[in-house]
């Protein structure tokens, strides 16, 4: 654990961003775990909400899946991510402090296929420890809209170019998130019921999957999710 300290809950968003900033192309999966480590609880959930074509979507992974996340965001093609918050409110529990900011942004800088930012707002509701640590316990983000910018340089560069123009016109990402990162989004369901099958009848040992009620039909439900999570493509 790191060392302990007190500050208010907005800096540790700054220092989550700094940390993000950081990373490198050889960041590995150690990498990831000690960063969900020093900004997230053990028990810690992370919830998306928003609205594609086909209806309301919300997702929630628990801790153990949440460093994969961010680093999926990476892998879709984005060089830079950070949030800001304008705005937010604080309230102090017992154990607990809740910081609401309806104003929340989500940066994105994608090189691929051409250099665009992408901002997606939305509302972010924040709990934290409160402790010396102050790591984050539940993260909603409601996303309401996004907005995909690309700079006049490169549509000046392309005027002449109908086929890169057309590119140009289509967005890379859906409601701000990557096509990577919502396939990911996706995965857990079928994940975290195939560790918690595991974990009732001892393969893992994995703490904090949630009971799972036993059933004589268990291990062919276990095969076939492990089928269907093999299966499942990017």
């Amino acid at each position: 654990r790191h060392t302990p300290y007190m500050v208010q809950p907005e800096y540790r968003i700054y220092e989550m961003n700094k940390r993000l900033q950081s990373r490198t192309e050889d960041s590995d999966n150690l990498w990831w775990d000690a960063f969900a480590t020093e900004f997230f609880e053990d028990d810690a959930t992370l919830t998306l909400s928003f609205c594609l074509e086909d209806g309301p979507k919300r997702y929630t992974i628990g801790r153990t899946l949440i460093p994969r996340y961010f680093s999926t965001v990476f892998e879709g093609g984005v060089t830079d991510l950070y949030y800001i918050l304008k705005h937010s409110k604080e309230s102090y529990h017992n154990s607990s402090i809740t910081v609401d900011c309806d104003q929340c942004t989500m940066v994105t800088q994608h090189g691929k296929p051409m250099f665009t930012k992408v901002c997606t707002e939305g509302r972010l509701i924040l709990e934290f420890t409160f402790d010396d640590l102050m790591r984050i316990k539940t993260w909603h983000f409601t996303i309401r809209q996004y907005r995909e910018l690309v700079p006049r340089s490169i549509l000046a560069m392309h005027a002449q170019d109908p086929q890169v123009l057309e590119q140009l016109s289509k967005n890379i990402t859906r409601m701000g998130l990557t096509n990577f990162t919502l396939n990911y989004l996706r995965l857990p369901k079928h994940y975290l019921c195939w560790a918690e099958k595991e974990q009732q009848y001892g393969f893992v040992s994995a703490g904090s999957c949630r009971s799972w009620t036993s059933s004589p039909n268990l291990p062919t439900l276990i095969e076939e999710d492990k089928k269907e999570l093999g299966n499942h493509t990017d």
